[in-house]
């Protein structure tokens, strides 16, 4: 995992530009998906993926991990 250099300018446009190019590379199939997803990584950045911040965003817009997906992510970003 490469960590992110912290953006020298408007973080915001940063944050932006950053999930619009994740959420167009991992939906690169689903076009349809890509605008909203790149808000939830953008809010998500902007909340510096606070774990309790980022449940809270998952939930209110009715969206889950499913239990294979939390044993993915455990195993390759351990948590401190």
């Amino acid at each position: 995992v490469q960590k992110m250099d912290k953006p020298q300018g408007n973080a915001l446009k940063y944050a932006t530009y950053f999930s619009e190019m994740i959420a167009e590379g991992v939906l690169c199939e689903n076009h349809d998906f890509v605008p909203a997803f790149s808000e939830l990584i953008t809010l998500g950045f902007v909340l510096k993926f606070n774990n309790e911040d980022i449940d809270f965003l998952m939930e209110s817009k009715n969206l889950q991990i499913f239990c294979e997906d939390e044993k993915l992510l455990s195993s390759a970003f351990p948590s401190d």
